[in-house]
């Protein structure tokens, strides 16, 4: 009974190794992902990608990151839009 019960432990504690394994693989796509969005000026979506991963590595200082370049963006094309409006 004791030698089912070990084999179940391990089983398990095998799952969930393999489990983290893909899990740390669908961070590590998606940091990358955000990299992109954000090398590519879409510093929302960026945001909002590094968000989701908390603290997975560098995450949280790019979602600020992307989120300043984007109200630095926003800020920019305000004036550009109100100009466009008023002609």
């Amino acid at each position: 009974m004791m030698s089912i019960m070990r084999k179940a432990i391990a089983l398990l504690m095998i799952a969930a190794m393999l489990c983290g394994v893909c899990l740390a693989d669908a961070s590590e796509d998606r940091y990358n992902a955000g990299k992109a969005l954000l090398d590519a000026g879409d510093y929302l979506q960026a945001a909002e990608y590094f968000e989701v991963l908390n603290n997975y590595k560098d995450s949280a200082d790019l979602a600020r990151q992307a989120r300043e370049r984007y109200a630095q963006a926003s800020a920019k094309a305000a004036p550009a839009a109100q100009a466009q409006a008023a002609a």
